[in-house]
């Protein structure tokens, strides 16, 4: 399955194409081929399914938008706050 972009002009981002299905494909195919087979058709369409529904979402004015880059120190805060967590 390819890298797809997604739709609109405001999200040109790249998917990288995975799922739990994927995973159970990778796991259960090489004990019962039949099963593999299974998941990974099940699997990319789940994808098939994701990948149009976000391009949907991504045409709807003001659910997809680009936000600026947070100051490296923002990061830094985030982070000593979550360590003593």
């Amino acid at each position: 399955m390819a890298v797809v972009y997604f739709a609109g002009p405001l999200c040109k981002r790249k998917a990288a194409p995975f799922s739990p299905l994927a995973a159970g494909a990778l796991v259960l195919g090489p004990c019962v081929p039949v099963l593999g087979e299974v998941f990974n058709h099940a699997g990319a369409a789940v994808i098939a399914l994701l990948i149009r529904s976000m391009g949907a979402v991504a045409c709807v004015p003001l659910l997809c938008m680009e936000m600026k880059r947070p100051p490296v120190w923002t990061v830094w805060a985030w982070y000593g706050i979550l360590l003593p967590v």
